[in-house]
């Protein structure tokens, strides 16, 4: 795809561990979306203290409300385990500003990917995809209007 604003949707999401020099340790985020109407890219979010803010931006640009004091898990076991807010993360939706990014592979020389380049708060909020695998009343359970803050 050409670089430019399109509307995104979570098809992927993985969580790793960060090797990075800055944030080694912390959990890396990767996901994989659908570019509407056509199309895929990639992302990486890392919850470390010097990048929590595009954890943030990308959860405003989904219209995800959080609970007050902003503990949460993407991940449905740690959040169960933890007491805190489950986000699931499979069919959020969001407008993002994707570019295409050059890389050397290994076996295939020069190639070219799309990649999220910035999250768009400018836009209206997408309604979520529903999936067979991730069923609206598994995901995180809708806080009350008094508990949120809406990102």
């Amino acid at each position: 795809m050409p670089e430019g604003d399109y509307a995104l949707t979570v098809t992927k999401f993985e969580q790793r561990i960060s090797t990075g020099q800055r944030t080694a340790g912390s959990a890396l985020f990767l996901l994989e979306f659908k570019i509407e109407p056509e199309g895929f890219c990639t992302d990486c979010l890392v919850d470390s203290l010097k990048t929590l803010w595009r954890i943030d931006i990308f959860l405003k640009a989904c219209g995800v409300k959080i609970n007050k004091g902003g503990i949460f898990e993407f991940r449905a076991d740690l959040a169960k385990s933890k007491a805190v807010q489950w986000i699931n993360p499979i069919g959020l939706r969001c407008f993002a500003h994707v570019i295409v990014e050059e890389y050397d592979s290994r076996n295939y020389g020069r190639q070219r990917r799309n990649k999220v380049g910035q999250y768009l708060l400018n836009k209206e909020h997408l309604p979520r995809v529903e999936t067979a695998d991730h069923p609206e009343d598994e995901a995180e359970a809708a806080p009350t209007e008094d508990d949120t803050v809406e990102f």
